[in-house]
């Protein structure tokens, strides 16, 4: 029993001093990382920095994106094309070049042909108003008024037409029953 209780000292010695060890490096090793007194920074400078690595990634990502399209809109597009009857509104020549079952076609194509089907659209809605216009001005001549219309077609005038006017006097002296 003796020897246990001397194993025991040992073993609570050797522990308490594996403690006081551990608590002595920590205290020193916490004492050289301190907070060593900080440099007072300059705001101007900090704004100014950030600013300009700011203003270099925008331009790199501007860069980036334009080169992005310019390599989107030299690639051909795939379109799978369902509809293969030709309808006789479409006449340009996307629609007849584009008869197969997948077609190639740039952006840059898909654009123009979308602008000259806009432009024949508006051309075909000139023209129709044009006649609209002749028309109306037309059946009003035939009601016996003068119209003057403006340039997008709104009435700006209305003369009624003399007619020549007929006397009651007329040279029947006996009129046909």
């Amino acid at each position: 029993m003796k020897k246990l209780n001397q194993y025991l000292n040992y073993l609570i010695l050797t522990a308490v001093t594996i403690f006081a060890i551990l608590y002595f490096f920590n205290t020193t090793s916490l004492r050289t990382i301190a907070p060593q007194p900080t440099k007072i920074t300059d705001v101007d400078q900090v704004v100014n920095k950030f600013l300009k690595q700011t203003s270099e990634q925008t331009r790199k990502d501007e860069i980036a994106f334009k080169f992005a399209l310019e390599k989107q809109m030299n690639r051909p597009l795939n379109i799978k094309k369902e509809n293969t009857e030709k309808k006789p509104e479409d006449n340009s020549e996307y629609f007849e070049k584009a008869q197969g079952d997948v077609t190639n076609i740039t952006p840059s194509e898909t654009i123009q042909t979308q602008i000259y089907q806009k432009d024949i659209e508006k051309q075909q809605n000139e023209i129709s108003k044009k006649e609209y216009a002749r028309q109306f001005i037309e059946n009003a001549r035939k009601s016996g008024f003068h119209l003057v219309l403006s340039e997008d077609n709104k009435v700006l005038s209305v003369t009624p037409i003399r007619k020549p006017t007929q006397s009651d006097e007329s040279t029947d002296s006996f009129p046909a029953d």
